[in-house]
This record gives structure tokens, C-alpha cells and sequence, in this order.
């Protein structure tokens, strides 16, 4: 679960996949760092591509980041604009600091 308006939004599970602590870490500081809006997934549910790679090999580690959005599986789905480019700018900048080495260990 998550609010219209509220920015992007960081789960940090659900029912296929526990996300990595240390990138959801990085997803939030990354978004006050810009001035971004971020929100945490309040409900476990849902599920996506993410729950099979992150099994795969010896494990990927993975984050997702998503929209808010209503009525995701009708015709017509409503979200914010501004929830919409709050999504685009976190994973521009998460690309680039994971790209730069933020995440080795």
C-alpha cells in the first residue's frame, strides 16, 4: 500500500522478494540527498520480476522502486505527475551512485 502523491516508493519486501537493506538504505538517502519524495511499501504484497533474480546464482541483490498508482489492472490507471518524476530522478541517481561503486563491499 502506498499514497498518491507521496513520491516514489521503496519496498522493502514483498510476497516474493526481501530487498536489500543496504540499497534500500541507499534509495531513501539518495532521495532526501536530492529533495526528493520516497515513501516505504506499507503493505507485503504484490510481487514482481525481482523475486526470481534475486535467487539467481548465488543471489543478486536487488531494490525496487516504484510508482503509486490506482486501478493498476483496469483499462485506464491513475497516477501523479510529480510521483511519476520523483521515480524517474531517484533512478537516474541510484544508477549512477550503484554505477560509481556506492555498493562495494
Amino acid at each position: 500500500m502506498c499514497n498518491l502523491g507521496a513520491g516514489a516508493v521503496i519496498s522493502l519486501m514483498d510476497r516474493r522478494t526481501i530487498y536489500d537493506r543496504e540499497m534500500v538504505d541507499l534509495a531513501f538517502d539518495a532521495a532526501k540527498r536530492l529533495g526528493v519524495r520516497a515513501q516505504a511499501k506499507r503493505a507485503v504484497a504484490g510481487g514482481n520480476d525481482a523475486g526470481v533474480i534475486h535467487q539467481s546464482r548465488a543471489g543478486v541483490r536487488t531494490l525496487a522502486v516504484s510508482l503509486a498508482c490506482r486501478y493498476l489492472h483496469a483499462p485506464s490507471t491513475v497516477a501523479s505527475k510529480e510521483d511519476c518524476e520523483s521515480v524517474l530522478a531517484l533512478a537516474r541517481a541510484l544508477c549512477e551512485e550503484i554505477a560509481g561503486g556506492a555498493l562495494l563491499r
